[in-house]
């Protein structure tokens, strides 16, 4: 059983190290070899040559994770305000950890999925454990839709959904606090910056308190007051492509939905600069910004009505926050379809492979001229799910360039002449044409 903190808060982790996970989590012995486990796909844990079970593991896991919590220091002045803190279940968890196997389903998902478990309620045990609220209380859930406070001021809940409506992208998990009333979330994070164990997992209470202080309004009751706000910082990118010399870029308009500080790093500098909104149209997933006039390169557009399927395609951009590389990416596919999920004629198919991060970015064509926006990525895993078929790689949609022709002329904004220019340029070349006006688009706060 879960041990109990004084107050009455459920504490996942166990300081006896004493791990249950849920019944039929974790795979009976193989036959071949009693007492070890068949986690195909990963390699088994070895200490002094000898393998170790992965219960055994799980609670190793499960203890040390105490351990770091029980050095957590309570917060100097706590927020007067009681915290609901949700974590997605073991089936709910299993959507990542399948993810990460490429939808294969064996012991070594179900013990990924464990871990993760065990990281999400160090974490939650974190914040409960800093009495950075006045009360807290933590609780597992299989919700799609944000669960019910129980009575709270916030809730803190980390939400498995897919990056893309309807499905149509990766599977991802964050942290999202709200009011109990329903005030769009804001997103809690770690700091990157601190060292691993306390000092990060207090940094995560500090963007906790943070989200609390924004979401009241008030900005007061900060644990460490009274001290300046941290400087702000990205919790969201996307990419974007400078449009014409007046500093007009064009992005997908998912990528800064409600977004109240949209900052742009263009290639030719490493500072974000603050941008404005200047339209934007969910239905079409284009938002047009604008930042101080722009001196470098600007993006021409390609006639859609002119792509043909199999012609070469090259997408550019930021994916996945700059995590792997703060450079601009490159990738290279062919044009897949004429037309999107559904046969929707707004968009095209491509194979260019794209992750997260890539929205808004250009899909290019062998002159460099653009051919199209990257909005969205199928989620392959679903699919797999529901027709228990293989998983799809790289079945990507982008918006066509004459769709965004005409949505910037309804706007009255004009976009340079459609006329590349060599045809047949090779990847590299047109990705040094690209960095003049592919930009990062990062939504900070």
């Amino acid at each position: 059983m879960p041990a109990r903190r004084p107050g009455g808060v459920s504490i996942a982790i166990n300081t006896a190290g004493a791990y249950q996970p849920p019944p039929g989590a974790i795979p009976a012995p193989s036959s071949a070899q009693p007492g070890a486990y068949d986690y195909s796909g990963i390699a088994r844990l070895t200490e002094g040559g000898q393998i170790v079970a992965p219960t055994d593991e799980l609670n190793r896991m499960n203890l040390r994770f105490a351990l770091v919590v029980g050095q957590i220091t309570p917060v100097a002045n706590p927020l007067p305000a009681r915290l609901h803190i949700i974590i997605p279940d073991h089936d709910r968890l299993r959507l990542l950890a399948l993810q990460r196997m490429r939808g294969v389903q064996n012991g070594a998902t179900e013990f990924q999925t464990e871990m993760q478990r065990l990281e999400l309620h160090q974490t939650a045990d974190s914040v409960v454990q800093s009495g950075a609220f006045a009360a807290a209380d933590i609780a597992e859930a299989n919700d799609t839709v944000w669960p019910d406070a129980a009575g709270a001021d916030y809730v803190l809940w980390f939400q498995v959904q897919s990056a893309r409506p309807n499905n149509a992208g990766p599977w991802v998990g964050t942290w999202q606090m709200r009011r109990a009333d329903g005030a769009a979330p804001l997103a809690a994070s770690f700091d990157p910056g601190t060292p691993p164990g306390p000092p990060r997992l207090m940094s995560f209470v500090r963007s906790v308190q943070d989200d609390a202080a924004t979401l009241s309004g008030t900005g007061a009751g900060v644990a460490e007051a009274p001290h300046a706000r941290r400087p702000g910082r990205p919790f969201s990118n996307g990419s974007g492509i400078v449009i014409d010399a007046l500093g007009h870029v064009l992005t997908a308009s998912h990528v800064i939905a409600n977004c109240p500080d949209i900052r742009i790093t263009t290639t030719a500098g490493t500072t974000p600069v603050g941008a404005t909104l200047v339209a934007s149209d969910v239905k079409l997933d284009l938002a047009l910004l604008k930042i101080d006039a722009h001196t470098h390169a600007y993006a021409r557009f390609r006639d859609s009505q002119t792509l043909r399927p199999g012609e070469p395609l090259i997408a550019t951009g930021f994916p996945l926050g700059g995590l792997v590389s703060p450079e601009m990416a490159v990738t290279t596919g062919s044009l897949t379809a004429l037309s999107g999920m559904r046969g929707d004629p707004k968009l095209f198919q491509f194979s260019a492979p794209v992750q997260p991060g890539n929205s808004g970015g250009p899909v290019l064509d062998s002159s460099g001229r653009v051919a199209g926006i990257a909005t969205s990525i199928l989620n392959g895993l679903a699919l797999a799910v529901a027709t228990g078929g293989a998983v799809p790689e790289n079945v990507n949609f982008a918006t066509k360039a004459n769709t965004a022709r005409d949505y910037l002329a309804a706007i009255k904004v004009n976009l340079t002449e459609s006329a590349g220019g060599p045809s047949g340029l090779d990847p590299a070349s047109v990705a040094d044409m690209a960095r003049g006006f592919t930009t990062k688009v990062e939504c900070w706060r």
